[in-house]
């Protein structure tokens, strides 16, 4: 598994080393929920809190 940020290697090995919340989430700068059941993956975003308004 390789993941790539602006054209830089984020991080690269085994996937189930690699493919994680954590690296997914600094790859694309989002929090990122990764899960994997009999097989397939599953990715959620978290929302960010916004701001107080006013």
């Amino acid at each position: 598994m390789l993941l790539l940020r602006e054209g830089r290697c984020l991080a690269s090995g085994p996937v189930g080393e690699v493919l994680t919340s954590d690296q997914v989430s600094k790859c694309f700068d989002h929090p990122i929920r990764l899960t994997r059941t009999d097989g397939r993956w599953s990715v959620t975003a978290r929302r960010t809190p916004r701001p107080p308004v006013g």
